[in-house]
C-alpha cells in the first residue's frame, strides 16, 4: 500500500511538472545533443569487453564530447567529430574500471554525460571478442530523464552466474539529488523487499548500484520503484541470462530505461527469431488497476509494482494498458536473448532514424508505421530498398497500423550510419543484431517521447517601439499556428512583431497538430514597458567657444519606468540625438557683447 501511495503521488507531481512548467520533450529523443547514462557491471567471467559508445550523425557535422563530470576516477575528457550522415565509435575498454558502475550498493562518480554541437543517436555496447554476452543500450536523451520510474524485468530466465545478478542503475543529472527506491525483492546491501531507502547523490554524474541478492528469475527485482527530487536516468540489466527455454546460451539483456511520464497505453511487439518461435512480453503496471489487452481481447488486470507475462507466438501483437504501463520485450536470434524496452505507439516516432551495425553477423529490422507511408520508406535516401509488400497488417488495429521484419544482412553496412527515413510520416524502428549462438542486440531506436514544440525569443523584456522575433525548433510537417494577447494569430517558424507595444505583453503560445497526434505547446512571455517622457536636459543659455559645458538630464515626471531607470544615454529611445545636440547648442552660441 506504501508503494501504490507514493507512487501516487509522485505521479500526480511528475504530471503537475509538464503541465505548469512545460518541460519540453525533445522531438528526437533517441536523436539529441545531451545524453546521460551510467554502465552496468557485466561480468567478466562471460565476457565484458571491449565496451563502446557509437555515435551517428545526421545532416550536420558534430562534434562529441564525452565526459564524468563527478571524478569518474580520473576518466579523461574525450573528443571526436561525427562528420555529416557519418558514424563514430568511442572504445571505452582503456578505462572499463572506471566506467563500470561498482562495487554494488554505493554511491560513485561513474555518471557517463554527452554532448554535442549537432543531433546525433547514440548507444552503449557490450561486444566481448568471445562472441559472447553481447547487448546495446539504446541512449534516450531527454526522453530518459525523470522522477519516477518502475524497473521492468523479465521472470522466467535465471543468471548463469552467481557474480551476476540483475539490477539497475541511477545517475544524478544535478547536484544534491536524492532518490528514494521501494524494491520488489531484497536487494544486495540489506534492503529488504517492500521497504523503501534513500540514496543522496551529492554531484551531477554520481551513480549507485542495486543488485538482486541471487541469481533465480524469482528474483529479480521486476516492478520496483525508484523516484527522486531531480531528474535521474536509470538502466536496467539482466546479465547472463540463461536462454535455457531456447536452446541453452546465455547472454546479456539490458536497455536505458524511460520515466512513466513518457509512457503510453498502445505498444505494437513484433516477434523476433528466437528458436521455438515464442518471445516473452513483460507489462508492468505503474497504477493500480492496470488492465491488459492483447488484440482487444482482456487477458489480466494488474496493480502496481506487479507484472503480466504474455507468450507471443504470433508474427506481431497489437498491446493496449487501460492506463499508462510498461512493455518489457525479450526476443533474440537463435538460442542467444536480448531485451527491451518498447516505444509507446500513439503520437510517437520518428521521420528518420540513423543506426549503425555493429558486426557482420545478421541484422533484423523491425518497422512500426500507420497504414499508408509504407511505399514511401529510403535506405540511404535509395527507394526501393524497403518496399510495401514488406510490410503487413498488425492483427487488432482495425487496419490503421503495419509492420515489417526485414533481414538487412545484405544491405546495412557495418560501423557505418545507415539512415532509415520516411517523408510521410512518424515511424518506429528497432533492430536486432547478432548470431544465433554468438549473442544478440536488441533495442529501439526511433522517438519514445511525444512530438513537442520548444518555443524562444529574441528578448523577453522589451520597450515599445521594439521588435520582437517569436522562433520554434523545426518539426517535421509542423504548422506553427501562434496565439497571443489581444486576439494574436500567426503561422511560422519564425514570426515577427516590428513594433511592439504595452498591450502586446502577455504569454504567446505556438501549438499544432500532426495527423491526428497534437503537438505539446509551448510558451513564451513578452513583457513590454511604456517609454516615458523625455527628460529635461538642463545647462547654460549662452556658451562661448572653447567653454566647458555641464549638461544635466532630470527624470522625466512619470519615472523611470524603463530599462535605463529613467536616465538615457544620448541615442537612447526618447532621448536628444547627439547631432541635434550639437546643433541646439551651436545655435544657442552668441558672440561676447
Amino acid at each position: 500500500e506504501n508503494w501504490r501511495t507514493v507512487g501516487r503521488l509522485h505521479l500526480v507531481f511528475g504530471l503537475l511538472l509538464v503541465v505548469f512548467l512545460g518541460h519540453p520533450v525533445r522531438v528526437g529523443a533517441q536523436i539529441d545533443t545531451e545524453f546521460w547514462f551510467v554502465a552496468p557491471e557485466v561480468t567478466s567471467s562471460h565476457g565484458d569487453d571491449p565496451v563502446l559508445l557509437r555515435f551517428a550523425a545526421f545532416e550536420e557535422e558534430a562534434t562529441v564530447v564525452v565526459d564524468m563530470p563527478a571524478g569518474g576516477g580520473g576518466f579523461p575528457t574525450q573528443t571526436l567529430v561525427v562528420p555529416s550522415n557519418g558514424a563514430v565509435s568511442l572504445d571505452l575498454t582503456p578505462w572499463l574500471d572506471l566506467v563500470e558502475n561498482k562495487p554494488f550498493d554505493q554511491v560513485h562518480g561513474k555518471g557517463i554525460h554527452i554532448t554535442s554541437t549537432a543531433d546525433v543517436s547514440a548507444y552503449y555496447e557490450v561486444n566481448p571478442t568471445c562472441q559472447c554476452n553481447p547487448d546495446i543500450f539504446a541512449l534516450k536523451g531527454e526522453n530518459a530523464l525523470g522522477t519516477q520510474f518502475v524497473t521492468p524485468f523479465q521472470t522466467l530466465l535465471n543468471n548463469t552466474y552467481g557474480n551476476s545478478p540483475s539490477g539497475f542503475d541511477v545517475v544524478a543529472t544535478v547536484a544534491n539529488t536524492t532518490v528514494t527506491i521501494t524494491p520488489t525483492q531484497d536487494l544486495v546491501g540489506g534492503h529488504p523487499a517492500g521497504v523503501p531507502f534513500d540514496v543522496w547523490l551529492p554531484q551531477p554524474g554520481s551513480t549507485y548500484a542495486a543488485r538482486a541478492v541471487g541469481t533465480s528469475a524469482a528474483l529479480h527485482p521486476a516492478g520496483s520503484l525508484v523516484t527522486a527530487d531531480a531528474p535521474i536516468a536509470v538502466t536496467i540489466h539482466d546479465d547472463s541470462a540463461n536462454g535455457s527455454p531456447f536452446g541453452g546460451c546465455s547472454d546479456l539483456m539490458g536497455d536505458q530505461l524511460i520515466p512513466v511520464n513518457v509512457l503510453g497505453t498502445e505498444y505494437i511487439v513484433v516477434k523476433g527469431y528466437l528458436n521455438g518461435g515464442s518471445d516473452r512480453v513483460y507489462v508492468v503496471a505503474v497504477e493500480d488497476n492496470t488492465e491488459v489487452l492483447v488484440g482487444g481481447i482482456s487477458l489480466a488486470q494488474i496493480d502496481a509494482g506487479q507484472t503480466f507475462s504474455y507468450t507471443l507466438s504470433d508474427d506481431a501483437a497489437y498491446i493496449e494498458t487501460s492506463v499508462p504501463a510498461y512493455i518489457w520485450h525479450m526476443t533474440g536470434f537463435g538460442c542467444e536473448v536480448g531485451g527491451a524496452v518498447l516505444p509507446s505507439l500513439f503520437c510517437t516516432g520518428s521521420p528518420a532514424v540513423n543506426f549503425v551495425r555493429s558486426t557482420n553477423e545478421f541484422i533484423g529490422i523491425n518497422l512500426l508505421a500507420p497504414a499508408g507511408i509504407e511505399g514511401d520508406f529510403t535506405f540511404n535516401g535509395a527507394a526501393g530498398v524497403i518496399n510495401a509488400t514488406d510490410f503487413s497488417l498488425v492483427p487488432g488495429t482495425n487496419g490503421e497500423w503495419v509492420f515489417a521484419q526485414i533481414t538487412g544482412t545484405d544491405f546495412v553496412p557495418q560501423l557505418q550510419a545507415s539512415r532509415i527515413a520516411n517523408p510521410s510520416g512518424y515511424f518506429h524502428l528497432g533492430i536486432v543484431h547478432g548470431g544465433s549462438s554468438s549473442g544478440t542486440r536488441y533495442g529501439y531506436f526511433s522517438s519514445f517521447g511525444a512530438l513537442a514544440y520548444q518555443a524562444n525569443a529574441t528578448l523577453l523584456e522589451l520597450c515599445e517601439g521594439d521588435e520582437a522575433v517569436l522562433s520554434v525548433a523545426s518539426i517535421e510537417n509542423g504548422l506553427y499556428e501562434w496565439s497571443g494577447p489581444n486576439a494574436f494569430t500567426a503561422q511560422g517558424q519564425e514570426v515577427v512583431l516590428p513594433s511592439v507595444e504595452v498591450g502586446d505583453s502577455g504569454p504567446y503560445v505556438v501549438a499544432d497538430y500532426v495527423g491526428q497526434c497534437a503537438i505539446a505547446n509551448d510558451t513564451v512571455w513578452l513583457d513590454v514597458a511604456p517609454i516615458p517622457d523625455a527628460p529635461t536636459i538642463d545647462g547654460p543659455d549662452l556658451v562661448c567657444e572653447g567653454d566647458a559645458v555641464e549638461l544635466v538630464a532630470s527624470p522625466a515626471a512619470a519615472g523611470g519606468g524603463d530599462r535605463y531607470g529613467g536616465r538615457r544615454p544620448v541615442g537612447a529611445p526618447g532621448g536628444l540625438p547627439l547631432p541635434d545636440l550639437v546643433a541646439a547648442a551651436r545655435s544657442a552660441r552668441r558672440p561676447v557683447g
